[in-house]
């Protein structure tokens, strides 16, 4: 036993010292709360780091070759980690539309939830799985693993131009983003059928606070300036011209401490139909 873990056991009371075994488990955690987006970027590295995107890249390699079954923030699987609530919904819309699927995953990395998918997909007679990220994800994206299901783009207008989307997916991203709400204002201007919120973290205690994000050496020893979510702010964009029709717990449980405590859940949302005049 290291000395700093003796000098807990002694002096800490027993919830802190339960608090700091439970942090050191999970490793990722979250630290600060700042006035605004700008003053949390200074206190963190951000998500642009080309360590990171070498990281995504090998694990993605590793995937497509075979030596993992999958990969969730660069961290590779032996078993494939299947999302089976955004894969019962993929299914849903294929159905739908007679056995066509057009997925547009914001922040998808360079293929992560599509290879969670895959599998699940394999009688969808025709699948687009459009990309939107970050130039320097795209590129590479383009290079190495795009196919003629899998494409990679910039922006959301682009992406959408191509293959107009059923299925809008946000997994484990709006909390990065500098401005969540017009991300979700441009899922709302694609008109696709359903939109997937997935792996974002809500407040336990029901404030909106900016904060940063630390992750260990074991995932790829970054920090990035994230938002822990108060819910019903965080689905106002989308509940003007979408229901909520299901919500579901998200692989990555509870984290945090304190003040600084998030559930990550996910969300389903499903186009509103239009009133007919006069009803």
């Amino acid at each position: 036993m290291t000395l700093l873990k003796r000098c807990l056991k002694a002096w800490l009371p027993p919830a802190l010292a339960d608090a700091y075994r439970k942090q050191a488990r999970l490793g990722v955690h979250f630290r600060g709360e700042f006035p605004d987006w700008q003053t949390a970027a200074a206190h963190a590295e951000g998500y642009d780091s080309a360590q990171i995107l070498e990281r995504v890249r090998w694990a993605t390699r590793k995937v497509v070759s075979g030596q993992a079954a999958g990969e969730r923030d660069s961290v590779l699987f032996e078993r494939t980690p299947y999302p089976f609530p955004v894969i019962a919904l993929l299914l849903r819309a294929a159905i739908e539309n007679g056995g066509r699927l057009s997925v547009l995953d914001f922040g998808g990395a360079l293929g992560s939830s599509y290879h969670q998918c895959k599998d699940f997909l394999k009688e969808v007679s025709v699948v687009h799985w459009n990309i939107v990220e970050q130039t320097h994800y795209v590129r590479v994206g383009q290079l190495e693993f795009e196919s003629e299901t899998l494409l990679f783009h910039e922006t959301v207008g682009a992406a959408s131009q191509i293959y107009p989307p059923q299925v809008v997916l946000a997994s484990s991203v709006l909390q990065y983003m500098p401005d969540p709400v017009e991300v979700l204002k441009s899922f709302v201007s694609t008109k696709a059928e359903y939109i997937v919120i997935d792996r974002t973290p809500l407040a336990l205690d029901r404030r909106q606070v900016i904060s940063t994000q630390l992750v260990p050496s074991s995932i790829n020893a970054s920090s990035y300036p994230l938002r822990l979510f108060n819910e019903e702010q965080l689905k106002a964009p989308l509940l003007t011209q979408y229901d909520e029709i299901s919500s579901f717990a998200a692989v990555d449980g509870t984290l945090g401490y304190g003040r600084l405590k998030a559930v990550f859940k996910g969300f389903i949302f499903k186009k509103r139909k239009r009133m007919k005049e006069g009803s």
